[in-house]
């Protein structure tokens, strides 16, 4: 609750409901973020994720509360769990995320997730596709935290990725709704489109925006899974000159660099998508 809270203040001073401009992971069409840089058609494909059956309330803070998700012939159980000490009935939110997947190409595998390390609250989808490109079925899920305007379109991703040796999991938060998935320039794997958001301004805020007003900007990075990497997926912003990208966020969507930026505010308000991630091994059982 103080995580939805914080973000719904946060993003009261430019607050806008955009119902409808978010894509899906699975986007359907358009392809360019509906904020940021737009791509040549040769430049971009779309990367089609199926979607999976799910059953469960999705609100995966809840104790006992599993999220079942179906994916072709793969069975995902994602449930909360309390590990604290003390009585069970006091126990009524989770501590932990337990995720477990079992297939017929594979045997069941299972990540306990601490709460804090989980991307956010609300699982919205399940998805399923071969993100890096190994041949192997990877999951996309995607988590939100359920608030009003910009903070309804704020939350996470988390993504199991297939290994030689079987499955890991990468958690990431500060996920818009806005990212995307899609194969630029031909590529084998997919990129995921990462859209953030970061605020400068003179109000208490370490960056300030060129005409020292408050300002709410989109940041996007280009994220490439590679089944090599170290946690599955790799920064690949060298692949476009013009990323990491900044968008000043207005009530129209824009695909114009903002000018309200210098280099040096940007250096400050960028940090690494994946240094940030939180990545581990599933263990089979």
């Amino acid at each position: 609750m103080k995580y939805v809270l914080h973000w719904m203040l946060l993003v009261c001073l430019t607050c806008f409901t955009s119902a409808g401009v978010a894509e899906k992971l699975s986007s359907d069409g358009q392809l360019s973020p509906s904020y940021g840089p737009t791509f040549e058609a040769k430049a971009i494909q779309p990367f089609n994720l199926i979607p999976c059956e799910t059953t469960g309330t999705g609100l995966v803070i809840d104790v006992d509360e599993p999220l079942l998700a179906r994916c072709a012939k793969v069975e995902m159980n994602i449930e909360g769990k309390a590990f604290a000490v003390g009585r069970r009935s006091k126990q009524l939110e989770a501590t932990h995320i337990n995720i477990n997947i079992k297939g017929p190409d594979f045997p069941a595998m299972t990540a306990i997730i601490p709460l804090a390390n989980f991307p956010a609250y609300f699982v919205d989808a399940v998805y399923s596709g071969d993100l890096n490109g190994d041949g192997q079925l990877d999951f996309a899920i995607e988590l939100s935290s359920h608030g009003n305007g910009l903070a309804a379109e704020k939350g996470g991703r988390l993504f199991i990725l297939s290994t030689e040796k079987g499955y890991r999991y990468v958690s990431m938060k500060e996920v818009m709704r806005d990212s995307s998935l899609a194969r630029l320039w031909g590529g084998k794997s997919a990129t995921l489109i990462l859209q953030r958001l970061v605020v400068a301004g003179n109000n208490g805020h370490a960056v300030r925006a060129e005409d020292g007003k408050l300002h709410t900007f989109f940041m996007f990075d280009l994220l490439e899974f590679d089944a090599n990497a170290v946690k599955g997926i790799r920064l690949s912003n060298t692949a476009d000159l013009r990323f990491p990208f900044f968008t000043l966020f207005t009530d129209k969507p824009s695909a114009t660099a903002t000018t309200f930026l210098d280099r040096y505010a940007k250096r400050m308000l960028w940090h690494n998508p994946v240094d940030a991630a939180v990545s581990g091994k599933m263990t089979s059982h």
